[in-house]
């Protein structure tokens, strides 16, 4: 059975996972977005229809029954992914994590992991309104990102490091993103990472740098 292909995004609050994931499904055909088991209260920013929210005990008797095909938890929230919900779809998925305290199972699953970074408190600024809300975020955002973002072990872990630049367009973005996933699933297992991608609107190209390397490469924005 040909495995299944799936993209993960890693990021911080407001980083743009949700935004991407968005403009990925509304503007190629093959990307969907699997409901996310989560055991945790919804939160305000919370898009509608995208969770399934249990209790942790819920979760774990899932995790133990082998009904999620990708878990992770932390002792006191944990996110995964119904088996029968991501494989019943023959489209690529799109599955958001903004803790990302499991990248091993997509790594042995031959899925593609993407780091987002850019300005995160610019895009909590520009998403929400409520300044106690985005004083919470931030707050978690400085968490992961002591824990896992500014970690080297954990960057060497992405097939593509993203850089979003809150300047350009987003659907132009999404665009230069799709192109290098698309070619990080034909040549995954032949190529190692992470890719540096960043986009240059202006000249109409984008940018991938391989780690290491001293120069990078141009590929036209197809849109």
């Amino acid at each position: 059975m040909r495995p299944k292909e799936a993209v993960v995004l890693y990021g911080l609050s407001g980083v743009g996972k949700s935004t991407y994931t968005d403009l990925l499904i509304r503007d190629q055909s093959h990307y969907f977005a699997p409901v996310v088991v989560a055991a945790r209260p919804p939160r305000p920013d919370d898009q509608p229809g995208r969770y399934e929210y249990v209790t942790l005990a819920q979760f774990r008797r899932l995790a133990n029954q082998g009904d999620l095909s990708y878990c992770a938890e932390d002792g006191v929230r944990g996110y995964g992914i119904h088996y029968d919900h991501l494989h019943a779809d023959p489209r690529t998925a799109i599955i958001t994590c903004g803790s990302p305290y499991n990248i091993e199972t997509p790594l042995e699953a031959g899925w593609i992991n993407v780091a987002i970074v850019g300005d995160a408190l610019r895009g909590l600024s520009l998403r929400e309104t409520d300044p106690e809300f985005i004083g919470q975020r931030r707050k978690i955002n400085q968490d992961l990102s002591r824990r896992f973002y500014s970690k080297l072990s954990f960057m060497r872990g992405m097939h593509i490091i993203f850089k979003n630049n809150f300047d350009l367009a987003p659907q132009v973005q999404a665009a230069c993103l799709h192109q290098s996933v698309a070619r990080r699933l034909t040549h995954a297992r032949q190529n190692g990472g992470p890719y540096f991608v960043d986009a240059h609107l202006e000249t109409g190209f984008y940018a991938e740098q391989p780690e290491h390397a001293q120069s990078y490469h141009l590929f036209p924005i197809q849109r």
